[in-house]
């Protein structure tokens, strides 16, 4: 099993040039959980891109706490969708490919092939 890694939030708005109450604000709307410890916020790096696509959207369009949460539940709406299209996609394949077998064996069940 591989050891979580993190990121000192702090940093990570000296990187992006934000203030600290930005990130303060996201996590009181619930839009990441921080990880605390010693009176400083930690971010796991698997979340780092989500919140990345946050701040991007704030400091590119000026959105709003309220427009960021709708936005990354529709977000997570279209990642769910795809992934159930990726899905039915695959068992269509499995149908088309299973059907395709059962007229190729037919004749030869039925005895219409012959040998010669």
């Amino acid at each position: 099993m591989s050891e979580i890694q993190y990121i000192a939030v702090r940093q990570l708005c000296d990187c992006y040039q934000i203030d600290m109450q930005l990130l303060e604000n996201f996590a009181a709307a619930g839009l990441f959980t921080p990880t605390i410890e010693n009176d400083q916020w930690f971010l796991e790096r698997e979340e780092l891109a989500e919140l990345e696509s946050l701040i991007r959207l704030v400091q590119d369009f000026q959105i709003d706490l309220d427009a960021l949460d709708i936005i990354r539940h529709l977000r997570t709406q279209v990642l769910q969708l795809r992934e159930q299209v990726r899905f039915l996609e695959y068992r269509n394949d499995q149908h088309e490919r299973q059907h395709q077998q059962r007229h190729l064996e037919a004749p030869q069940r039925l005895g219409l092939i012959q040998d010669f």
